[in-house]
C-alpha cells in the first residue's frame, strides 16, 4: 500500500510526549513513547492490517477506556474516571495510532471508531479520521492536567506549537512570522492569567450558590480543628440563619451548637451516648429549665435544617423553645439540642438568660484533664502568669488580658512544626491564629490553672442588615471557651474582636446580590413549609412583588455591622471618631453605606495627601473594632488611649473642599 501521508515535521510526536513526561513526572515513559512514535512515522516497514483486524483493535481500545473509567469510578465520582481517561490517553490511544502509522493509512474509518456505524450502508461510514491531530491534542491536554506549574506548562506548550508551525510557515520573510508569534505568546500569557482569575472567581461563586443546597451540620460528638494545618482557612459568606432581637443586642451574641470536654491532638470529643428526649410542654413548645418568659431575653431564629436530625444553635442559658414544629427534641448533657424530623425551613422563638443558672451538666473529671504532651508548657505559663495565686475571677481576667496583649488574629495556617504540638507552637512562637487556636489554648490553660473548662463551637451574631435583623453567615462560625464559676457555666472568648471586621473587608463586591437571592429563597422556603390551605390567597404574587422591591432597596443600601445598643441602619460612631468621620465627609471623602471602617480607610489610602491620616488611624481602628465587637469592650485605660489617638489623628484631617 502506498504511503499517503505527507512528510511529517521533525519531532512531531517527540516534543509533545516529552512535555507530557516532564509535567507528569514520567520522563522515562514519555521518552519511550516519543522514540516509538518517531520511529513508527519514519520506518519504511508497513503492516498488512485488514479491516476486520482494525475493528477488533478499535473494540479492544474502547474496552480499555471503559475499564479505566469503571475502575476509577469504583474509587470515587465519575469525574475522577474521566480525568483518569484523559491522564492516560497517550497510552490508551497508542494502539490505534500505531495501526494508522504502520499500516500506511491516512486515518481510521468511522466504521471502526463508532460502533453505531458498523452496519451502516452509508458510504460516509468509510471515511477516515486522521488520529494524529487528535492524539497530539490529547497528549497536550494530558500534560496540562498533570501540570503543577501552569506558567511553565504554558511556555512549553507554546514552544511545541511554535516548532510545529515553523514547518508549516509560508516561505516569506522571517521577521513578520517571529513578530506574530511573539504577540501570540504575550496575548496567551495575559489571557491565561485572566482566565485563571475568572476561574477562581467563578469557583468561589459556584461554591456560594451550591453550598446552600447541601447544608452541613455540627457533629455533637467530634470537632476536628484546623490546628497544625497548612495554607489559609477559607470560609464561605453564605447566610445560614436570620435572627430577630427586640430590643437589639447589646453585644455580639454567641450561639452554641455543641460543647466538648476531651482533647486529642487537634480534635475535640465528647461521649457518644447521652442524648435524652425532651417532653413537649405544649403545641410546638419545649421547655427543659425554669425561667421567666417576661423577664428573660427572647430571639426569633430562622433558617434551614441541614438534616433530619439537626443541631440547633442556641445561646448559653436557653431554657425554652416555642413555635418549633418538629417531631421531637433531644438534649445532650453538654448542651447540644437536636431536632428529630420536621420541616426543612424553620422559624422559632427561644428564651434564654444572660445571668443565672445554666442547664448544662456540671463539670466532671474530663473538664480538668490536660494532655500529658501539653502539660510542661502550660504549667510553666501558668506559673509565669501567676494564675495560681489569684482567685478564679482574677485568673479569668489575667488570661483574657494575656491573649489580648500578646496575640493577634490570622487565618493563615502555619502547618506542623517538628517536635512541637500545634498548641505549643501557637503559645511559644506563632502568637497568631484563628479562633480554634485561641479557644483550645484557653481551655487547656484554664484547666491547668484549676478551673473546669470546655470547648464550644457555634456562631457569633453581630452583623445587622438594613431592616434591623441579624445575619449569621458560615464565616461567622466560631469557637470559644466555657468555664465553670459560681455554680454555672460562662462564655469566655479570647479571640481578638477584630476578626469580624477583617472578614467583612474581604467580601467580594457581588456579596449583596447573593444575600438578596438568599433572602428570597428563605422567604419562599418558609412559605412552602406552611400547612396546606395557609397563605394560598390572591395577594401572594403582590407580596412577592413587594419582596423583590424590598430586596432591591436593601441591595442598594448594602450591609452594615451593628452598633451595640442601637437598631438597624448604618452604624454611627460617637465622640472623637464621629468627629473624624464628619470632617472627612465634609472634605469630600464620605463613607458609603455598604463600607466597613476598614474598607473605607483602605480606599482613602489611595487619595493624595491622606496617607499620614490613614497611618494615624491604624491603631485607633483596631481598638474601635474591639470596643464595638468585643464581649467585654475596652478597659478604662484603653478607652483613654483610643481617645488620645483619635485626638492626635485629627491633626492630619483635611479641610473641607468648599473652604
Amino acid at each position: 500500500m502506498a504511503d499517503l501521508r505527507p512528510k511529517p515535521a521533525p519531532l512531531l510526536f517527540g516534543l509533545p510526549l516529552l512535555l507530557w513526561g516532564w509535567q507528569s513526572g514520567r520522563w522515562l515513559l514519555g521518552g519511550l513513547l516519543a522514540l516509538l512514535l518517531e520511529w513508527a512515522q519514519r520506518t519504511p516497514r508497513r503492516w498488512a492490517l485488514g479491516d476486520t483486524s482494525l475493528l477488533r483493535l478499535a473494540d479492544l481500545t474502547a474496552l480499555a477506556m471503559l475499564a479505566l473509567v469503571l475502575f476509577h469510578l469504583s474509587h470515587g465520582p465519575l469525574a475522577l474516571g474521566l480525568f483518569a481517561l484523559l491522564h492516560w490517553s497517550p497510552l490508551v490511544l497508542l494502539p490505534l495510532l500505531l495501526a494508522q502509522l504502520l499500516s500506511g493509512r491516512s486515518g481510521i474509518t468511522r466504521r471502526a471508531l463508532f460502533y453505531s456505524q458498523r452496519r451502516s450502508r452509508d458510504p460516509a461510514a468509510d471515511r477516515t479520521i486522521d488520529l494524529v491531530p487528535i492524539y497530539l491534542a490529547a497528549v497536550l491536554l494530558a500534560a496540562g492536567q498533570d501540570s503543577q506549574q501552569p506558567q511553565l506548562y504554558f511556555l512549553g506548550l507554546f514552544l511545541v506549537i511554535a516548532w510545529l508551525l515553523w514547518w508549516q510557515r509560508p516561505r516569506r520573510p522571517l521577521a513578520p512570522w517571529v513578530l506574530l508569534m511573539s504577540l501570540a505568546l504575550a496575548a496567551g500569557l495575559l489571557t491565561q492569567a485572566g482566565l485563571r482569575e475568572v476561574q477562581g472567581r467563578l469557583g468561589e461563586l459556584a461554591v456560594e450558590l451550591l453550598s446552600g443546597w447541601f447544608a452541613s451540620d455540627s457533629d455533637p460528638f467530634r470537632s476536628t480543628t484546623a490546628l497544625g494545618d497548612l495554607g489559609r482557612l477559607q470560609l464561605s459568606d453564605r447566610i445560614l440563619y436570620r435572627i430577630e432581637a427586640e430590643p437589639p443586642l447589646r453585644r455580639p451574641l454567641l450561639l452554641r451548637s455543641a460543647s466538648y470536654d476531651r482533647y486529642v491532638d487537634g480534635i475535640w470529643l465528647t461521649r457518644q451516648q447521652g442524648f435524652a428526649p425532651l417532653t413537649a410542654s405544649g403545641p410546638q413548645s419545649w421547655q427543659w429549665g425554669a425561667g421567666d418568659s417576661s423577664a428573660d431575653r427572647q430571639l426569633w431564629i430562622g433558617g434551614r435544617r441541614a438534616a433530619e436530625q439537626s443541631i440547633l444553635p442556641l445561646p448559653l442559658g436557653t431554657w425554652r423553645l416555642d413555635w418549633l414544629p418538629v417531631a421531637g427534641l433531644e438534649r445532650h448533657p453538654l448542651g447540644a439540642i437536636r431536632t428529630r424530623d420536621g420541616p426543612r425551613w424553620l422559624r422559632y422563638r427561644l428564651s434564654y438568660r444572660d445571668q443565672g443558672e445554666t442547664t448544662d451538666a456540671p463539670p466532671g473529671e474530663a473538664d480538668l484533664r490536660v494532655p500529658p504532651a501539653e502539660q510542661p508548657l502550660l504549667a510553666g505559663l501558668v506559673e509565669r502568669l501567676g494564675l495560681a495565686d489569684l482567685p478564679p475571677s482574677g485568673r479569668i481576667e489575667r488570661l483574657a488580658a494575656y491573649f489580648r496583649q500578646n496575640f493577634r488574629y490570622s487565618l493563615k495556617l502555619p502547618g506542623r512544626v517538628a517536635g512541637q504540638t500545634a498548641i505549643g507552637h501557637f503559645l511559644r512562637q506563632l502568637k497568631q491564629g484563628h479562633c480554634e487556636y485561641f479557644a483550645s489554648a484557653s481551655v487547656l490553660l484554664l484547666r491547668q490553672a484549676g478551673i473546669p473548662a470546655r470547648y464550644a463551637v457555634g456562631y457569633s451574631v453581630q452583623e445587622q442588615d438594613g431592616s434591623g435583623h441579624y445575619l449569621v453567615r458560615h464565616s461567622h462560625g466560631h469557637a470559644w471557651t466555657l468555664y465553670w464559676h459560681r455554680g454555672r457555666w460562662w462564655n469566655l472568648d479570647t479571640t481578638p474582636a477584630i476578626w469580624a471586621g477583617q472578614e467583612a473587608d474581604a467580601r467580594p463586591f457581588w456579596r449583596p446580590l447573593l444575600d438578596a437571592l438568599s433572602e428570597l429563597r428563605y422567604r419562599l422556603g418558609l412559605w412552602q413549609e406552611q400547612p396546606r390551605g395557609q397563605g394560598q390567597n390572591p395577594w401572594l404574587w403582590g407580596l412577592l412583588g413587594l419582596l423583590f422591591l424590598a430586596l432591591a432597596y436593601r441591595l442598594r443600601l448594602g450591609r452594615a455591622y451593628v452598633q451595640p445598643g442601637k437598631g438597624g441602619g448604618q452604624p454611627q460612631a460617637s465622640g472623637p471618631w464621629a468627629q473624624i468621620e464628619r470632617q472627612l465627609d465634609a472634605a469630600g471623602y464620605p463613607r458609603q453605606p455598604w463600607e466597613t471602617y476598614g474598607r473605607w480607610l483602605g480606599r482613602l489610602r489611595q487619595e493624595p495627601g491622606l496617607g499620614p491620616l490613614i497611618e494615624a488611624l491604624h491603631e485607633p481602628l483596631r481598638l474601635h473594632y474591639r470596643q464595638r465587637y468585643g464581649l467585654v469592650g475596652l478597659a478604662e485605660a484603653e478607652q483613654q488611649r483610643l481617645a488620645e489617638l483619635l485626638q492626635q489623628a485629627q491633626r492630619h484631617l483635611p479641610a473641607g473642599r468648599g473652604s
